[in-house]
């Protein structure tokens, strides 16, 4: 009896051990497949508003290929850079009128010591202005890359420091370089900053949360022009995705040139799925494909207003 006792617990043990390493079951449909960042991990801005958690970390694309690519997943937004472009490939986040209505104040906040709050093991000479120096990703850009800046270009925000007033981590965190793309001067405080002003007073008139991708656009996938010692990539284009969960979802794409020529909203205006074709990414994968085609193929600026 004890000796079959035995015999079936090592085969339990067996059975167990091979279960184990099974591989996992595929997943069948891009679309439905989840972010590649631990979701396990947590962003502040999630605690503001009330989401299913049918929809956690709908914000963050899709992608295939993570050739020397870096994804971190920060406080105020997470970000996929580009090492070899030297920039990030996009930078998602939601804002909330929690995050755009705070009183903090746009700038570095740093400690008694000089430190940015809430950058892990910053010193003094990280901080130039209000920009700070990202020791996360494998190779970042540097202060002298933006000395001095070329004529008729300037520091990009893709998550602009306006939407992350949360708190001072977050507002910190919008001044990584890592969050910064070369963009065309008058572009970046024109209409861009219009957008960007746009999606702002939606959430602050509905009270209703966004979800927003943006990042640059090369033309052909190709890198045409750079910048400093260390060649930061000088895109052809910005974009921007922006979904509204809110009652009937929709969403709603943007293309602006990066030039500092004057740009019209309307004109900029795209579907989802045009700049999903565009840059290759699959944008808000965790929604159910019935809604995700639905929203994607079409694209009103009257419905946002």
């Amino acid at each position: 009896m004890n000796q079959r006792i035995l015999h079936i617990g090592i085969l339990a043990v067996i059975l167990i051990a091979v279960t184990s390493c099974r591989p996992p079951r595929p997943i069948e449909s891009p679309s439905q497949r989840p972010p590649d960042i631990d979701s396990n991990e947590t962003m502040a801005y999630r605690t503001t508003g009330e989401r299913s958690p049918k929809y956690q970390d709908l914000e963050i694309p899709y992608m295939q290929d993570m050739t020397s690519r870096q994804r971190i997943l920060r406080e105020a937004y997470a970000v996929c850079y580009n090492n070899e472009h030297r920039c990030a490939d996009w930078v998602a986040w939601v804002i909330s009128s929690e995050r755009t209505n705070g009183d903090i104040e746009r700038k570095v906040h740093c400690d008694e010591n000089g430190n940015a709050i809430g950058i892990d093991d910053c010193v003094p000479e990280w901080i130039r202005g209000d920009y700070i120096f990202d020791n996360d990703v494998d190779k970042p850009q540097e202060f002298s890359d933006w000395t001095p800046v070329p004529e008729g270009l300037s520091h990009g925000h893709l998550c602009p420091a306006a939407d992350c007033k949360l708190n001072k981590t977050v507002m910190n965190q919008s001044f990584l370089l890592s969050n910064i793309c070369v963009q065309a001067k008058k572009l970046n405080s024109g209409s861009w900053n219009k957008l960007e002003d746009k999606c702002r007073k939606l959430v602050q008139k509905y009270n209703y949360n966004l979800y927003i991708v943006a990042g640059p656009v090369f033309n052909d996938g190709k890198v045409s022009a750079t910048m400093g010692a260390n060649k930061i990539a000088i895109p052809d284009a910005f974009f921007k995705v922006v979904l509204c969960m809110d009652g009937t979802p929709k969403a709603i794409g943007f293309i602006y040139g990066n030039t500092n020529d004057p740009h019209n909203m309307q004109d900029a205006v795209r579907t989802v799925d045009q700049i999903e074709e565009l840059t290759g990414f699959d944008f808000y994968p965790q929604l159910p494909d019935n809604i995700e085609n639905e929203i994607e193929s079409k694209a009103n600026l009257n419905e946002w207003q």
